[in-house]
């Protein structure tokens, strides 16, 4: 089966091919700090996933987690379409430090846009991040 997976946060699509579609799903999840969703499926092999690899080429990332990455571009788009698969057409919303740390991303540097001025000790960041002072010692070791 090929796959049509979307990191909700950077709107990126990955094509991939598995024959158990389900546990591929949940291994990409448990390895990513965002939200995955599952687009589609369609019947096929890793022909087919190779042939619609080559379509997508100029909107392919390279470098960042492999090469079954795509833009959310046009041409990946029409694709999708093709076979059928619905796409969401918002555009990516930018997350805070808050949001990341709620999604499990344990190592997100503060900015001073962020409300994080200088002189802010580590303790009073995860406070701010968590919203409460109970748990900051377990996350500070998480950090360190």
């Amino acid at each position: 089966m090929v796959y049509f997976l979307q990191c909700k946060h950077t709107m990126r699509i990955k094509i991939g091919f598995s024959s158990d579609v389900e546990k591929r799903l949940d291994h990409v999840r448990s390895t990513s700090p965002t939200n995955i969703v599952l687009l589609g499926v369609i019947d096929g092999d890793r022909l087919l996933e190779s042939r619609i690899h080559r379509r997508c080429e100029e909107a392919r990332i390279c470098g960042e987690g492999g090469r079954e990455w795509f833009c959310y571009h046009p041409v990946v788009l029409d694709v999708l379409r093709e076979y059928g698969v619905s796409t969401d057409t918002r555009p990516p919303k930018k997350q805070s430090v808050v949001e990341l740390r709620k999604l499990g991303a344990y190592r997100v540097e503060p900015k001073v846009s962020d409300g994080f001025g200088p002189g802010f000790s580590a303790e009073r960041i995860v406070q701010k991040i968590m919203g409460r002072r109970n748990d900051v010692g377990n996350t500070l070791a998480r950090w360190r």
